[in-house]
């Protein structure tokens, strides 16, 4: 990091630090588990290769640990790998582990707190798996907080295999598929459960996520599960301009479906604190209005034609609806977005 940036932190940060306590609920959690995702879409946003981005995520992980101590979480999880990572190329899963055993490296030699690996380790490269172990070992004395390095399990089954019930999924919109240029939405407005209808694989590792929390609820019936569609999330100050009629590109609906962050974090918290209910709800977490500067079906008509029927937004009182359904999330979790267009 530059030396700039450096100095930056350390005058920013204790404001930061200063204004999150100030934001923390009197009542905390033990136990704080914590996915490390994202480095990959951080480091393209960026313009840097992945194992850049591996290596700014491990970095965050020492502050991450500090301010936990600081305010008395006794646990903290780390998630820094799945099964499905395994399953990467070589050329991105070697620094990738390379920098997971790093990391832990570093945290053992602090001996601030203790380091417990959990999982498959037996999935596990046997080097790494020995240098997780031996991070243990290390700091198996140390009084202090406990930290699990989760090495590769599936997240939800090991939730419930420790006796939680209630789930809150961040899904996606885009579990329809409308990335490519040849998804055709069945219905207007989209409904909640509409199927995949993918052709990259982004949507269907969503929808894939959503069939995943109705298989472990067929087995354990008492679980329950609110699957959130999230629109695309955008900073409070920097929301994008409106959408205008043009040509159809991709992820085109991304563009007509934005929500606020502060918007998104209301809606989790809706869910969150919604009274429990078993089974599985799936629901389009979106604006009721799209969000569009000309009508709806002009922009939609300038991108399908006539292959989708617009009817819906052609109504006075339709033209700038969402095109996706929210009636369900309005009624179940009283959730209305409050930065609209």
């Amino acid at each position: 990091m530059a030396d700039w940036k450096r100095g930056l932190r350390r005058v920013l940060y204790p404001a930061y630090e200063a204004r999150l306590v100030r934001r923390l609920p009197e009542s905390l959690p033990r136990h704080v588990g914590v996915m490390l995702d994202g480095n990959r879409r951080w480091a393209k946003a960026v313009g840097r290769d992945t194992a850049h981005g591996h290596r700014a995520g491990a970095a965050n992980i020492e502050p991450l640990l500090g301010w936990c101590d600081e305010i008395g979480i006794e646990v903290v999880t780390l998630w820094l790998l799945s099964t499905d990572n395994l399953n990467r190329p070589a050329s991105e899963l070697e620094p990738l582990l390379a920098i997971i055993a790093d990391a832990v490296d570093s945290l053992a030699d602090q001996r601030r707190w203790r380091l417990n690996p959990v999982g498959a380790l037996d999935l596990l490269p046997s080097a790494t798996a020995e240098r997780l172990k031996a991070a243990a070992e290390a700091t198996r004395d140390v009084d202090g907080m406990l930290v699990n390095v989760e090495g590769t399990r599936r997240l939800m089954r090991y939730l419930i295999d420790r006796g939680c019930r209630k789930f809150v999924m961040a899904s996606s919109i885009a579990a329809v598929g409308f990335q490519s240029r040849r998804f055709r939405p069945l219905q207007l407005p989209i409904p909640d459960t509409h199927p995949c209808l993918d052709r990259d694989g982004y949507g269907l590792s969503k929808y894939l996520m959503e069939e995943v929390t109705a298989y472990y609820q067929r087995q354990i019936e008492e679980i329950d599960v609110i699957n959130l569609r999230l629109s695309s999330v955008c900073p409070d100050k920097r929301m994008p301009q409106p959408m205008k009629a043009g040509p159809l590109g991709e992820w085109a609906l991304g563009g007509l479906t934005v929500m606020a962050r502060s918007d998104a974090v209301r809606a989790f918290s809706a869910a969150a604190e919604a009274l429990p209910r078993t089974g599985v709800r799936t629901m389009n977490a979106a604006g009721p209005k799209a969000w569009a500067a000309d009508p709806v079906a002009e922009i939609l008509r300038g991108w399908w034609g006539q292959e989708v029927d617009l009817s819906y937004f052609e109504r006075e009182d339709r033209r700038h609806e969402s095109v996706f359904d929210v009636g369900l999330i309005e009624r179940e979790l009283r959730f209305v977005a409050a930065i609209l267009p």
